[in-house]
């Protein structure tokens, strides 16, 4: 199956993923042009680095983890629940293929910053 396209953006939701898109966390996610490349900024508040991935296949960036909630030992109940602790997953579509070398991660405020460098030869 073939991700489906969001209404004038490059942002996909995965619907070949393994999480059900019904059920999947889907975080906010912004797409910028850079002088260097690109620029994906998505709302992670709450996520560990160590439980984000992303997968690059040919000019898609799937970015996929879960959020995990780390106060489970002390809690004993609950009255009121609005924070989703379970599995997210995006697809970024570039207007070129990627390679793995030409990525970097930063994850400042909450937010997890993906960095796509261009080819040399398209600046």
């Amino acid at each position: 199956m073939s991700p489906r396209r969001t209404t004038g953006s490059l942002l996909f939701y995965a619907s070949s993923s393994p999480v059900p898109r019904d059920s999947a966390l889907r975080p906010p996610t912004d797409l910028y042009s850079t002088r260097n490349g690109w620029l994906i900024k998505m709302e992670l508040a709450g996520v560990r680095p160590e439980d984000v991935a992303i997968d690059i296949r040919g000019n898609l960036l799937e970015i996929h983890g879960s959020r995990r909630d780390t106060t489970c030992d002390e809690i004993t109940g609950h009255h009121n629940m609005e924070i989703a602790y379970q599995r997210f997953s995006r697809i970024v579509e570039l207007p070129e293929r990627v390679g793995a070398s030409r990525v970097s991660l930063e994850f400042k405020d909450g937010m997890l910053l993906v960095r796509v460098q261009r080819d040399e030869e398209s600046l």
